[in-house]
């Protein structure tokens, strides 16, 4: 059985990658090969995050959030354009030394995108 590299599959589909030829030579070889090829969920949202652009990644995030009635913690506040998700930024109020900051505190309590507030 084998199980792909996400590093292998970027330099196999994009032909500007330093071993574009090598690794989609290897890459057409295994999956004509007679061994299965496995490719986990880390590898495949691997792949898609760096071929793809962030959002896309973001939005099956908030899916499965919504879907599951979750809270997306995320440092990220695109998150906000999703109707119907709640997310909370838990880094909020803090500075980088991790001492409170007045000047960015919010509520540690989760926000929906609609309004952006507890």
């Amino acid at each position: 059985m084998i199980i792909p590299d996400v590093n292998l599959l970027v330099y196999a589909y994009n032909s500007d990658a330093p071993f574009h030829p090598l690794a989609k030579r290897w890459w057409e070889g295994c999956l004509g090969g007679s061994q299965p090829v496995v490719i986990p969920w880390v590898v495949a949202l691997g792949f898609v995050r760096l071929m793809t652009s962030r959002a896309v990644l973001d939005a099956h995030i908030a899916a499965l959030a919504i879907e599951t009635q979750a809270v997306v913690h995320s440092n990220d506040s695109d998150f906000c354009r999703f109707p119907g998700l709640r997310w909370v930024n838990p880094l909020a109020g803090w500075n980088l030394s991790g001492d409170p900051d007045p000047a960015t505190a919010t509520s540690a309590l989760p926000t929906t995108a609609a309004s952006g507030r507890p």
